[in-house]
């Protein structure tokens, strides 16, 4: 889920929580929903049945329909005949709940500035709207927000929003089926899919931004000609905005977790699963007014009891470095006392040229945070500090045997004295390693070799006819980290494990410290021998992990395959495969950059050596010439005496007869070395000019 966050107005913020498609666990809702077609306003218009409150608060009770101008009427079920079947403008009829189930859910959060009341603006309208093909508007929510209504839909945040120098404390929510796959579904089954029913084949006009508003109004009675009053509305005020549905910033992230080297936690900004530096320095490039850095923001809380206590608050400015962590130590005032520590992460991409603001928020939780107290755990020694001894020891090679058994010695009656002893048998169990992301990872060097971490429904989980001791470990991929990390779990939850669609059979985790160790990622499972018997029936494969909260949400941890343990054989051979795959695409990988490093450093070498050549010179008599001309420099070289006239000809003569007679083609190079040596004995360098030759 991606969460993009907009200043509405200056007591509300909008957080817009969409699914991108291919999301591995979207929001799955159920619910009923009826179409208002308004010819007075020309546009469509959703919302729930009343009893699908709870779920999306989306519903018709608190739902007001545009009738003209700035005016809105309430369509209140109390009221008989409702608004829209009085008016005869509007025209509601229900949407064929086979294709309302099972959508994909967006949330829309509307966050409200500590201090803020209803009271002070009358009402609010708060609402999302899109645009069909043609043209015309879709209200998917348009929900009214008084002192009556807010106590039944406004929650309080114990943990509230920080945003600069303003804290929200309290929101709304309010879930809408989820455009973009709606558009996907369009796509793909056209007349069979829910955006074409609720459209009425016109579809919506894809990638468009969506709107989302506020609008504060006033209360006014709407008389009609039945002599029935209803409640409408009269807006005063319209605050809205657009959502970009494909952003070039969705794949910005926030990481915050604990350090893996030290009692400290790093938080950073993401950009592609790596570090922004390069993401900070093309947006720099854009323009003269274009200057970004990062603002992080750290809450943290410590949780007494049930009570979520603030323990600290962090602004940080990072205008460079972007390229590695920043470190944060927390300090507990109830360290002692406290179940766990959650920090909420507030990352703001901020350009300090246009005030322009992308957010992304994280947060983390640690249980016992005892070592984040106001002082390090000290360890009194007994005595103080203390110096021993150590002795070599002959270790005792034979020992005496008479006590290993009791007998009663010079008795008629001697017997030996058996004990019985009872010796706990292993319990043995089958070890999954899965993963959230949706590609498959490797741990190398463990104790049992290379072992493969399974993405997201990649893995295939072997039932015995017998009883089954199953133990998970849950994996996270980070980015400062090639290999998958143990994922921390939350202690207060349970876990539940079902095979089958329509959940044939489950089981709760064990919960026993013995078998299972929620903070290190590990979930273990019990299938006794009847139930597995009931499993190995089935011909329905499918099993799914689910983590459960204290407040009963369910929500789906990870998925995947069964088989009888008569294909262990096979499902061993295929771990095996993939583990030597991987590893030999890892090390396949290592060589090349080796080699790529090598030939790189040879390169640089070379290309010395080639600088260094071209910078050497000859010196002939009182010339200098580069080493191309010394061949033809040599006529010049001036008759000191007989010899050397000698030594001039015999060169002639040689360089000749090589050019033209001799079957073996000595370079003239080393023919004038060759004949000056003999003339003049050896030469060489000038000390006094390096990388000169002196004839």
């Amino acid at each position: 889920m991606i969460s993009t966050y907009v200043t509405l107005s200056d007591y509300c913020v909008l957080e817009f929580m969409a699914h991108p498609l291919g999301d591995p666990s979207p929001e799955l809702v159920t619910s009923t929903f009826y179409k208002l077609n308004n010819t007075t306003m020309d546009l469509i218009q959703i919302y729930n049945d009343d009893g699908d409150f709870s779920t999306t608060r989306n519903v018709k009770d608190i739902t007001v329909a545009p009738i003209g101008g700035s005016r809105l009427a309430l369509l209140d079920s109390d009221i008989a005949p409702e608004y829209q079947d009085y008016d005869p403008a509007l025209s509601q009829s229900p949407i064929d709940p086979t294709y309302s189930a099972n959508l994909v859910f967006d949330t829309v959060r509307f966050h409200f500035a500590a201090g803020f009341n209803f009271s002070e603006v009358g009402s609010l309208i708060v609402g999302v709207k899109h645009k069909l093909n043609d043209l015309r508007n879709f209200i998917f929510a348009n929900i009214v927000l008084d002192d009556i209504t807010a106590e039944t839909i406004l929650s309080f945040n114990v943990r509230p929003l920080y945003l600069g120098d303003a804290i929200y404390d309290k929101y709304i929510d309010i879930k809408i089926p989820s455009i973009k796959y709606l558009d996907d579904n369009f796509d793909q089954f056209g007349p069979n899919s829910f955006e074409y029913l609720a459209t009425d084949g016109i579809g919506f006009i894809k990638n468009a931004p969506v709107t989302v508003f506020i609008q504060e109004a006033n209360t006014q009675s709407l008389y009609g000609t039945n002599n029935i009053e209803y409640t409408g509305y009269l807006v005063t005020e319209n605050f809205e905005t657009a959502i970009a549905q494909t952003n070039e910033f969705d794949n910005l992230g926030a990481v915050i977790q604990e350090a893996p080297d030290g009692d400290y936690i790093e938080y950073y900004a993401t950009w592609n699963g790596a570090f922004p530096e390069d993401l900070i320095s093309i947006l720099n490039r854009r323009g003269s007014n274009q200057n970004w850095i990062l603002i992080h923001q750290l809450q943290v809380y410590e949780q007494v009891g049930t009570a979520y206590l603030p323990a600290g608050n962090i602004v940080i400015y990072q205008e460079d470095n972007f390229g590695e962590p920043l470190a944060y130590r927390p300090i507990l005032k109830n360290a002692s006392v406290a179940v766990s520590m959650t920090i909420d992460y507030t990352l703001r991409l901020f350009n300090k040229g246009t005030s322009e603001n992308i957010i992304r928020t994280g947060s983390m939780t640690l249980f016992n945070p005892n070592k984040y107290g106001k002082s390090l755990a000290k360890i009194e020694l007994v005595g103080g500090p203390q110096s021993n001894i150590v002795y070599n020891k002959i270790q005792q090679t034979t020992f005496d045997a008479s006590g290993a058994f009791n007998v009663v010695l010079g008795n008629s009656n001697s017997q030996i004295q058996i004990k019985e002893t009872k010796v706990a048998a292993p319990v043995f169990f089958h070890k999954s390693n899965v993963m959230m992301s949706s590609r498959n990872a490797l741990i190398t060097s463990t104790e049992l070799g290379n072992e493969v971490v399974y993405g997201q429904g990649k893995m295939i989980l072997p039932i015995d006819p017998t009883d089954n001791f199953i133990r998970f470990n849950i994996y996270k991929q980070i980015a400062t980290s090639t290999s998958p990390t143990p994922l921390s779990l939350n202690l207060n939850s349970s876990f539940k494990l079902t095979f089958g669609k329509n959940s044939s059979a489950e089981f709760t985790n064990m919960k026993d410290a013995a078998y299972e160790n929620l903070q290190y990622g590990q979930i273990a499972f019990k299938i006794n021998k009847a139930e597995a018997l009931k499993i190995l029936d089935s011909k329905d494969d499918l099993f799914i992990i689910t983590v459960i909260s204290e407040d009963g949400t369910e929500s789906m941890l990870y998925t995947g395959k069964w088989r009888a343990s008569t294909d262990y054989q096979t499902i061993i051979q295929n771990e095996l495969a993939e583990a030597a795959a991987m590893l030999e695409a890892s090390q396949s990988a290592e060589l090349i950059k080796s080699l790529t490093d090598k030939v790189s450093s040879l390169e640089s070498e070379v290309d010395k050596w080639k600088k260094a050549a071209a910078a050497r010179s000859i010196k002939i008599g009182t010339q200098i010439v580069e080493p191309a001309a010394t061949i033809n420099a040599i006529s010049s070289i001036p008759v000191r005496s007989a010899a050397t006239t000698s030594a001039s000809t015999n060169l002639a003569n040689q360089t000749a007869q090589n050019s033209t007679g001799s079957s073996t083609n000595t370079p003239r190079s080393a023919i004038i070395k060759n004949q000056l040596s003999s003339e003049f004995g050896e030469f060489g360098g000038n000390s006094s000019n390096p990388g000169q030759v002196m004839f």
